[in-house]
C-alpha cells in the first residue's frame, strides 16, 4: 500500500502541474513502472479479475413460461401500479464477441424510448386518454428485463389493454414493412437523445470512469483511447428500422402472449376497491390477490397477531382517556 501511495504522489508531483487536481482510484490494478519515465510509463490493469464475473445476473439467462401475476392490496393508497416483465438477455457475455448484442441492445433501447417519450404512443393512448399518470416501456440491461409499468392509474387494465393493442399495432407495421409508429425523422431524434446521453455520462472525470467501470462489467466495448472512434456510437449512428424489427422479433414478441403468458405482472391496488380492479383484467392477465403477510414467516405472523391484540388494547386505552379528556 505504501509502495501504491508513493506512485501515486510522484504522479501528482511530477505530471500533474498545472492540470486539474483530480486522481480516480478504481481498484486494487497493480502499478506497473516501465523504464520510461512520468505519466506515460505508468500502466495500471483492468482489476475486473477481482470479481466471479460467472455470477453477473447477466449470466442467469431469466427465462419465463408459465409466468404468473399477483396483486398486493394496500388500504393507504388511492390509485393503482402495475408492472409486467418478460426477459430480455441482451447483454453480451464476454469481450471477445461480436457486435450483434450491442446492436440488439441499441435497438431495444430505442423502441422503448420512442414507445414512451412524451407525446409518443404510449404517452397519447395512456397518459392522454387520464388512464394514468404516468406509463413507459423501459429495458434493464443489468437484469435482463423488458418492463412495462403503469403508475398512478385509475384504471390499469384499461392502460394495459391499449398497451397491447400498442404492441400488435407496432408488431404488424414490422411484419409488413410499413412501420409508422417509428417514422425515420422519429428514429433520428431518437438517436439524437442516444448519442446526447452517452456524452453526459462522460462529461465529468468521475462519470468517465463509473460509465468504463460498467461498461467493463456489461462487457460493453469502448474506445482503445482518447482518439479512437466510440464502437458503440457507431452502431447508434448506423442502426436502421430494419434492426428494429430484428429486435423486436427477438425480445419483444413476450408482450404478445395470451393472458400470463411468459410474463410476470404485479398489481398493487387500492384495498378497497380491490376486487373491482382485478375483475376488470379479466381476459386479459390473471392475479392471485395476496397480503404481504402472506410472506411473513410464522413467528412473523405470530408477532403480527400479537402486535394486533397489543394495537387493540392501546387502541381502547385511547378511547378509555379520550373519555376521561371529554368528561373533564
Amino acid at each position: 500500500a505504501l509502495e501504491v501511495l508513493n506512485e501515486i504522489k510522484n504522479i501528482m508531483e511530477n505530471d500533474l502541474i498545472g492540470a486539474p487536481s483530480f486522481v480516480q482510484i478504481g481498484s486494487k490494478s497493480k502499478i506497473v513502472e516501465s523504464e520510461s519515465s512520468g505519466l506515460a510509463g505508468i500502466k495500471m490493469d483492468s482489476g475486473l479479475g477481482n470479481f466471479n464475473l460467472s455470477d453477473l445476473p447477466k449470466f442467469g439467462h431469466l427465462t419465463i413460461e408459465a409466468g404468473s401475476g399477483v396483486a398486493y392490496a394496500i388500504g393507504d393508497i388511492t390509485a393503482s401500479y402495475l408492472s409486467v416483465v418478460i426477459p430480455c438477455n441482451v447483454l453480451p457475455s464476454s469481450m471477445n464477441g461480436n457486435m450483434d448484442n450491442i446492436r440488439d441492445y441499441v435497438s431495444i433501447s430505442l423502441i422503448c424510448q420512442l414507445m414512451s417519450v412524451t407525446e409518443g404512443p404510449i404517452y397519447s393512448a395512456i397518459r392522454g386518454r387520464g388512464l394514468a399518470y404516468d406509463a413507459s416501456l423501459s429495458v434493464s440491461l443489468w437484469n435482463g428485463l423488458l418492463t412495462f409499468s403503469v403508475n398512478d392509474s385509475n384504471d390499469p387494465s384499461a392502460a394495459y389493454r391499449e398497451f397491447k393493442s400498442l404492441m400488435c399495432g407496432l408488431n404488424d407495421e414490422f411484419e409488413s414493412g410499413c412501420i409508422d409508429l417509428i417514422s425515420e425523422d422519429s428514429l433520428k431524434v431518437g438517436k439524437s437523445a442516444f448519442l446526447y446521453q452517452m456524452l453526459e455520462e462522460t462529461a465529468t472525470p468521475s462519470s468517465m470512469f463509473n460509465c468504463c467501470f460498467k461498461s467493463q462489467l456489461r462487457s460493453i466495448p469502448m474506445g482503445s483511447d482518447d482518439c479512437a472512434e466510440d464502437p458503440v456510437r457507431k452502431v447508434v449512428e448506423s442502426v436502421t428500422r430494419t434492426d428494429l424489427a430484428l429486435a423486436w422479433n427477438r425480445y419483444f414478441q413476450g408482450f404478445l402472449g395470451d393472458k400470463n403468458e411468459g410474463v410476470l405482472a404485479v398489481l398493487v391496488v387500492p384495498r378497497s376497491v380491490s376486487l373491482d380492479v382485478i375483475s376488470k383484467f379479466d381476459g386479459i392477465l390473471d392475479f392471485e390477490l395476496k397480503s404481504f403477510k402472506d410472506f411473513s414467516s410464522c413467528a412473523g405472523n405470530d408477532s403480527d397477531s400479537d402486535d394486533d391484540e397489543n394495537s387493540s388494547e392501546t387502541d381502547s386505552c385511547s378511547d378509555d382517556s379520550d373519555d376521561e379528556e371529554l368528561s373533564e
